[in-house]
């Protein structure tokens, strides 16, 4: 990709210095935008990212951002003409409810006692601050219900005198009776219409402004010329993608005298047309009408082991591939679908769980049953199995560790521990430390895993 891009910046719409960036670089840049965005003079960014502070929280942004911008569309989520009506009547009922608040506080101590009279407060420095926290609500936190109801518990107040003093608002638009066995009317709750409502303003807010910040975020990293993983795909997909470019895409496969995609699972589909735009002989619009040269485009894959999910990866591509790019050239003479079957590596045990396992998840799908072509010699160890649980986990791979070791003679050096997420880094690390097994891992763990491992790792 950068070769190519590098060669022709201006038909890929970007700076010629440009330069592909990293993970840890990104994070730089989408952190220090977003604080930019809190003193933004765009409105709609300094409001989003300062509800987006208050209720998500700040360090949510990076990674909600990367999941954005790895599907990145231009379409703006806009939040619904009737949720904005309600969030105007019900903005409107927080206010009224904390005028209702600050009077029955001035009319508790006008009366000058030596404790309030009324709530849970025991001296006027407890009830000033259940009204300073009255005073804090605020429409747009979706918690506001809750907050309400405990507001009425420190001034012990029944909702239904409450809602004498709302004569301005509908009370009953927000809370709902909860009446006993006679039809008697023994609290009012939230209206749970109304706080899914409220949850789904706070969604659409959420949504709208990652739309908003990764529209920009993704125009400053282009302008800029930092490019990411994906928006260097996206850059190079569309250059091959524009009629206008013909003679520098003919220029550009002339060089390709044939590709071949391995590990093709782990790709998405973006990645594959770019391959079937390179080796193809024509700029059609959809992607199935590519005309690929004989012999050019070799793809292989196994969709069992799709890892990179988290990476944007997407195995269905895989299948689109085999099925559908398949069947619209099955009558080429050029074109053909091979199964690779015969394994050479694995040991008979291994290869007999694989089939066993695949046979049973692949049901509903045509799964081609693996033949052992390698080593026929089995030592009496294969697969263990056990009932996998975070808590225990680390103890579990410790034991097989150290079984592996006495009967097997292995060395610490020839395990490999692969997790689906590192947040199950502290469980492993911990039961390593205590069977003094020494280990380091590799990529990013959070902070106080980290220190763990470097305390106890060699």
């Amino acid at each position: 990709y950068q070769k190519i891009l590098s060669e022709h910046p201006l038909e890929a719409n970007i700076p010629s210095n440009f330069t592909l960036i990293e993970d840890d670089e990104l994070l730089k840049i989408v952190v220090s935008k977003f604080n930019e965005y809190l003193y933004s003079d765009n409105k709609e960014l300094k409001e989003g990212a300062t509800y987006f502070a208050n209720n998500v929280g700040i360090d949510r942004f990076p990674s909600l951002i990367d999941d954005v911008m790895k599907n990145y569309d231009k379409k703006l989520y806009q939040i619904p003409t009737p949720i904005n009506l309600l969030e105007g009547q019900y903005a409107k009922f927080i206010e009224d409810f904390k005028a209702i608040a600050d009077i029955l506080v001035k009319n508790a101590a006008a009366l000058k006692p030596e404790k309030p009279t009324q709530g849970s407060a025991k001296s006027w420095d407890e009830l000033y601050k259940s009204k300073t926290r009255i005073m804090s609500l605020k429409p747009e936190d979706i918690r506001t219900g809750n907050k309400i109801f405990k507001a009425l518990k420190d001034l012990r107040l029944d909702p239904l005198q409450v809602k004498n003093y709302l004569d301005k608002t509908n009370f009953e638009m927000f809370f709902d009776k909860v009446e006993d066995k006679k039809g008697n009317v023994k609290h009012y709750q939230f209206n749970e219409v109304i706080k899914t409502s409220l949850e789904r303003i706070n969604y659409y807010k959420v949504i709208n402004f990652l739309s908003l910040s990764a529209n920009d975020i993704h125009d400053y990293l282009i302008k800029n010329g930092a490019l990411t993983f994906n928006l260097a795909t996206e850059q190079l997909l569309k250059l091959l993608q524009n009629k206008d470019n013909e003679e520098v895409i003919k220029q550009i496969r002339s060089k390709y005298q044939c590709l071949l995609i391995d590990e093709c699972q782990d790709t998405d589909i973006k990645q594959y047309e770019i391959f079937m735009r390179l080796t193809g002989n024509n700029i059609p619009d959809n992607l199935l009408d590519i005309e690929i040269d004989g012999g050019k485009l070799y793809a292989c894959g196994d969709r069992k082991q799709g890892i990179y999910h988290f990476r944007g990866a997407d195995v269905t591509t895989f299948d689109f591939i085999k099925d559908e790019v398949f069947n619209a050239n099955r009558n080429k003479d050029s074109f053909g679908l091979i199964d690779l079957t015969d394994n050479h590596r694995s040991k008979p045990k291994l290869i007999k769980y694989f089939n066993e396992t695949f046979s049973r998840l692949l049901e509903n799908q045509d799964y081609h049953l693996i033949k052992n072509k390698g080593d026929t010699f089995d030592n009496d160890y294969g697969v263990f199995t056990y009932q996998s649980n975070k808590e225990t986990d680390g103890e579990k791979v410790a034991d097989i560790v150290v079984y592996m070791m006495d009967k097997y003679g292995y060395n610490f050096k020839d395990f490999m521990v692969i997790t689906s997420s590192k947040k199950k880094e502290s469980t492993f690390a911990k039961s390593f430390s205590l069977r003094g097994i020494p280990f380091y891992t590799e990529g990013y763990i959070d902070l106080k895993t980290s220190e763990l491992v470097k305390n106890e790792s060699l």
